[in-house]
């Protein structure tokens, strides 16, 4: 008798299995697709507002990493690189340049000037250059010096040898240094004023005015007996016209010489002469000459009259 290796009983049993497994692989799947869906659905939501975020810390970051000068310097050679540069505010506005050798040479520079800088040591004496300078391949030098007749453009030209050929470089400088316009002053604090003169700014360009009559310029010096010839006796002022003065307002402020009586015209201390034959404190009787009888002679001299 052949026995059957068929059994039909296992089989129904692992039909079962698999038909009440079913829907928990269904329900599994549904809740993954489930949970894809809301992840899509909270990128739609919220990836914008991460993009802008970002893209406004890289600006921020941009803005803020950038040099705050105006000014930027470019070389018309491959001889010479710029490698920094840097023009500061201030009048006169100091400014730094650096040059680098990028002719894989030895370079020997000759002359160094410019109407627009005026440079510190050791490149202040260049024009021509006292010593030349030997500047080997990929070594830097540094300009230094301040700039106060800066536009909106400028330029330092550099002679220099090199294989015994003689070049030219130009380091050209664009832009507007930091608190001036291209045209002179923003401000009457960008300029100067003389003695008993305030500073003006108009249509970008400096000047002055003058202080006001019995007023103090304590900045530049004209207050007390400070700025003028007081004498001592009086306080010195600025005269409304632009000009330090010792001022009055009495003439018992104002010096009484001998045979001269003191006046006070204008605010302005001055004298006369005493009378001939007239008298003062400090000439009369035998005060103020030799011999007694003294006098006043109408001329400002102290005489004797019985002599």
């Amino acid at each position: 008798m052949i026995i059957s290796a068929f059994h039909p009983q296992k089989i129904c049993t692992q039909s079962k299995k698999i038909k009440t497994q079913k829907p928990y692989i269904m329900a599994d799947m549904q809740q993954k697709k489930s949970k894809a869906q809301a992840g899509l659905e909270y990128l739609m939501t919220y990836g914008w507002a991460l993009i802008i975020i970002v893209t406004v810390a890289g600006i921020l970051f941009f803005v803020m990493s950038s040099p705050a000068q105006g000014v930027s310097f470019s070389s018309d050679t491959r001889d010479f690189i710029v490698r920094s540069s840097n023009v500061s505010t201030g009048t006169p506005a100091p400014f730094t340049v650096q040059l680098q050798n990028a002719s894989g040479k030895l370079v020997t520079i000759t002359t160094i000037q410019s109407s627009n800088f005026t440079f510190n040591a050791p490149y202040d004496n260049c024009n021509p250059c006292a010593t030349p300078i030997p500047v080997a391949s990929g070594q830097t030098i540094t300009l230094t010096g301040t700039t106060s007749s800066y536009t909106d453009s400028g330029a330092i030209a550099i002679d220099y040898k090199i294989d015994n050929y003689t070049k030219k470089l130009n380091v050209s400088a664009k832009g507007t240094i930091p608190g001036t316009t291209s045209s002179g002053c923003n401000g009457p604090e960008e300029c100067t004023a003389s003695l008993c003169n305030t500073p003006t700014c108009i249509g970008s360009t400096c000047g002055q005015s003058p202080i006001g009559q019995f007023e103090y310029d304590y900045i530049n010096g004209c207050y007390n007996n400070t700025g003028c010839n007081s004498g001592g006796m009086l306080n010195c002022y600025c005269n409304g016209t632009g000009a330090c003065q010792a001022l009055c307002f009495s003439e018992g402020e104002c010096a009484d010489n001998k045979c001269y009586e003191p006046t006070c015209t204008g605010n302005v201390c001055g004298e006369t002469f005493v009378p001939n034959g007239g008298t003062d404190e400090a000439c009369y009787a035998n005060t103020g000459c030799s011999g007694g009888g003294c006098k006043c002679n109408g001329a400002g001299s102290c005489s004797c009259t019985t002599c």
